[in-house]
């Protein structure tokens, strides 16, 4: 998957400066929010996997959980349509890690004069920090559940 991703972020740097948009400075911020998405993948696939072996109606389960995840992310609206409800949802919502990747990634990849920042998004750096300590703590919890279940894996199938 990271090496699809190498190949799609190509693409999508050739299409970036074909359309005008000069490359800065900011675009290495997308470094960390790669890694920030690897981690949080690797964990919940850790967590994922060692609960499937236990319990099999986890992947209908989280086909319908993982749907409503994307599109409860700011993938193709900016997390500033969430006022429309309110801002203290928008607050809340900024909770959801890839949420606050991706607005941070919308940032400093196309436009920060027209794209507010993931801090400002989120409504000071509390809730911003939140977020962000949600990815490791994810990927402890996952490794924790992995290498507790990874022994008796065979007893489960």
């Amino acid at each position: 998957s990271l090496f699809n991703l190498a190949m799609n972020m190509i693409a999508v740097f050739v299409f970036a400066l074909v359309s005008g948009i000069s490359p800065t400075v900011r675009w290495l911020e997308l470094i960390p929010i790669i890694g920030g998405f690897v981690v949080l993948a690797t964990g919940l696939g850790m967590l994922l996997a060692a609960l499937y072996v236990r319990f099999r109606d986890v992947q209908p389960i989280w086909d319908v959980t993982l749907q409503a995840w994307f599109y409860c992310s700011p993938i193709m609206y900016t997390a500033s349509k969430y006022d429309a409800l309110s801002k203290t949802f928008r607050h809340l919502a900024m909770l959801n890690p890839p949420g606050m990747l991706l607005t941070q990634m919308g940032h400093a990849f196309i436009d920060p004069g027209r794209l507010d920042s993931a801090v400002t998004t989120a409504g000071g750096y509390p809730l911003a920090i939140g977020s962000v300590l949600l990815i490791p703590t994810v990927f402890a919890v996952g490794w924790w559940f992995f290498t507790r279940e990874a022994p008796r894996v065979a007893e489960n199938l």
